[in-house]
């Protein structure tokens, strides 16, 4: 089968396509063709990497794969699956491992849910991530109707996810994003939206919750806590990762207003539950650009040129 490859950490021109054996779906393993999957920025840190530390907890040879989520169908079951059925139309992500931009991947039943209906491929492509979102927002943050919610990187991934369902959790949503994102920030239900480039921290005001997708200047954001706050992370700074870490850290053991930071580990009911937010028109893919399986390294040098709208998404099959 094909799937997007690199030999050595570096920059995106180090992506290919390459051929991997196909896999064979073991016991309790579900197998399915993939249809798409969208770029994220663990894909870029692991491409070039950064985070090679955690992904390389059990490490691998060369070459290695890339992709987190993906969308498809189910193509085969291995002995002793119950639930799923061949011909599905699902969609998932892989959590902390890598591998689902190629033709075929091996997955358990518990990373895959069925995609909403009404969704073409590309579009469920870019809003499996909103699964991390309602785990900041809902479950470690607990958002509730009227308090003010701070998204950092309110275009991005997560963060275009964050707003719409900040606005469907009754929250006041206020975000940071470029220069060029904000009216598309202000359509997807931002009730205020401001230019992380030229707003200072302190022209904010407070805030009951803070979601930060961008990880740096973690301090200057946390002060902006209302008595109560909740600020949750889903990135730290790696360019000072030991600071930042340390940060996260310190606030977690002192202070009533600790940083909550989590990675990611979607599941078949975060997906349903995300399902059920599309369903009800809460939620609404927003896909920047699309790309060819070939184009990876582009799609790749896309999302680092920032200004994305959403999500950038890779057409596999």
């Amino acid at each position: 089968m094909r799937a997007v490859l690199f030999d050595r950490y570096g920059p995106p021109d180090v992506l290919y396509v390459g051929t991997l054996p196909k896999p064979v779906p073991g016991p309790g393993e579900v197998l399915v063709r993939v249809h798409a999957g969208s770029v994220n920025g663990g894909d870029l840190h692991g491409r070039a990497g950064e985070v090679r530390l955690v992904t390389d907890v059990k490490p691998r040879g060369w070459p290695k794969p890339l992709g987190l989520d993906f969308a498809g169908e189910v193509a085969g079951l291995g002995p002793g699956v119950t639930g799923p059925k061949e011909g599905d139309r699902v969609w998932g992500v892989l959590g902390r491992t890598f591998g689902s931009l190629a033709e075929y991947i091996a997955v358990r039943p518990g990373v895959i849910a069925l995609m909403p209906s009404g969704l073409d491929h590309v579009q469920a492509a870019a809003l499996p991530v909103g699964a991390v979102a309602i785990t900041a927002l809902r479950d470690k943050a607990r958002l509730r109707p009227g308090e003010r919610l701070l998204v950092r990187g309110g275009s991005g991934g997560v963060g275009h996810l964050a707003v719409q369902l900040g606005r469907a959790y009754g929250a006041h949503v206020t975000a940071l994003a470029g220069a060029r994102t904000l009216d598309f920030v202000r359509d997807l239900g931002a009730h205020e939206a401001y230019d992380y480039a030229t707003t200072d921290p302190s022209e904010l005001g407070r805030f009951d919750v803070i979601l930060d997708t961008v990880g740096a200047d973690q301090p200057a954001y946390h002060r902006l806590l209302a008595p109560g706050g909740r600020m949750v992370a889903i990135a730290f700074d790696l360019r000072r990762p030991v600071s930042s870490l340390a940060f996260i850290a310190a606030s977690a053991r002192h202070g009533r207003s600790r940083v909550r930071f989590f990675s990611g580990k979607p599941s078949h009911g975060l997906l349903t539950d995300l399902a059920r937010h599309v369903e009800k028109g809460e939620l609404r893919p927003a896909v920047d650009r699309v790309f060819p399986l070939d184009e990876a390294a582009a799609a790749h040098r896309a999302l680092e040129a920032g200004g994305v709208r959403g999500k950038i998404v890779i057409r596999v099959a």
